[in-house]
């Protein structure tokens, strides 16, 4: 597993201040200088450039050459001071031409894989209610765009959002509409609980609707079918957005990753419940693990990059790991027992149940 640390934002906001940083020797020395040192600092593995542009360029317009020069600078002067370091480099492209032609290839290909965002198909200023981000876009306009321009497969990651969009007043898909707004998961979970009507579609996007509104959204089963897609085309992997919206057993993060991973013993075997298990920890003493049945078990704790830093005694229906000696931060807490693996994230320093 790998970390890279992301610079930039939504065009209205994190991206703007790019162009006069990149545009300035003096402070993109500084800029690429000072990320690289936070890299090492804190074990990353190299740095994620999120620059989105807030409106088209004109290939005319002396001021839009001087803004496209600039990411191209950036791009550049990261590269060779990463390449020093044996750091990654990554960046995020917008999924269609009318953005996409802004960034200047030069800059782009300086990446070690590139991020197309995906998910950006519709929404409240488009017309009509229609799903984000289907499959049947994301390769016909968005990453066909890319391979069009000499990008090659191997390094595109397809973009998926763990969000959907409420459409309301839309009597169906291609309807006008009055008013838009941002659903995650677990609130999209909660509309069909509702009693909101599911219309799954792995190639044009999957939506549920009740009367007048119209939910779109990613199901696991169009996730795994973008994987099927990422696996069939040759593409590098999926890019999510974001990973905090998932629900709490991550569905969609584990519809993608069993997908990605047919063979990893986690995929198969008994499905451990959530209840099954209760985990205590106290920052004193560290985690205290309990299990609700006859399952005997064992624990590990591991680092994001997959390092094992602490398990417990095997084979017992309580399990104790010691880890105050760890500093505070993300770990993956893994539970076996026979023939199945449940993992969960954690995050030391704070309580958790």
């Amino acid at each position: 597993q790998q970390l890279l640390l992301t610079f930039g934002g939504t065009s209205g906001a994190g991206s703007r201040h790019f162009v006069r940083m990149a545009a300035d020797s003096g402070s993109l020395k500084n800029f690429v200088e000072n990320a690289t040192r936070l890299c090492l600092d804190w074990g990353a593995h190299g740095i994620d450039i999120d620059w989105e542009w807030n409106r088209k360029l004109e290939a005319e317009d002396t001021d839009d050459a001087a803004e496209r020069s600039a990411y191209e600078n950036l791009m550049s002067s990261l590269r060779q001071r990463l390449d020093v370091e044996g750091l990654l480099l990554s960046t995020a492209v917008s999924a269609s031409s009318w953005f996409g032609d802004n960034y200047p290839l030069e800059g782009v290909m300086q990446a070690d894989y590139i991020n197309v965002m995906t998910y950006t198909y519709n929404g409240a200023w488009s017309s009509t209610a229609n799903h984000h981000a289907p499959l049947s876009k994301t390769e016909n306009i968005g990453l066909t765009y890319w391979k069009g321009r000499g990008i090659e497969a191997a390094i595109l990651n397809l973009g998926v959002p763990f969000y959907g969009f409420k459409y309301s007043a839309a009597e169906a898909p291609g309807s006008a509409f009055s008013s838009v707004s941002t659903l995650d998961y677990p609130e999209v979970k909660n509309h069909l609980d509702l009693g909101f009507v599911l219309h799954e579609d792995t190639l044009n996007g999957s939506h549920c609707s009740m009367e007048s509104a119209i939910v779109f959204f990613d199901s696991p089963a169009d996730l795994s079918a973008k994987v099927n897609h990422v696996k069939k085309m040759g593409y590098h992997g999926i890019l999510i957005w974001e990973i905090g919206q998932d629900d709490e057993q991550q569905s969609l993060s584990r519809a993608i990753y069993e997908r990605m991973n047919p063979q990893d013993p986690s995929s198969y075997g008994r499905e451990i419940r959530d209840q099954d298990f209760r985990a205590i920890y106290r920052p004193a003493s560290g985690i205290e693990l309990y299990s609700g049945s006859e399952e005997l078990f064992s624990a590990e704790l591991y680092s994001l990059d997959g390092k094992r830093l602490a398990h417990s005694n095997d084979h017992f229906r309580q399990a104790h790991i010691p880890c105050q000696e760890l500093p505070p931060g993300i770990y993956i807490l893994r539970l076996r027992s026979g023939d199945w693996v449940k993992s969960r994230k954690l995050i030391l320093g704070q309580k958790f149940n």
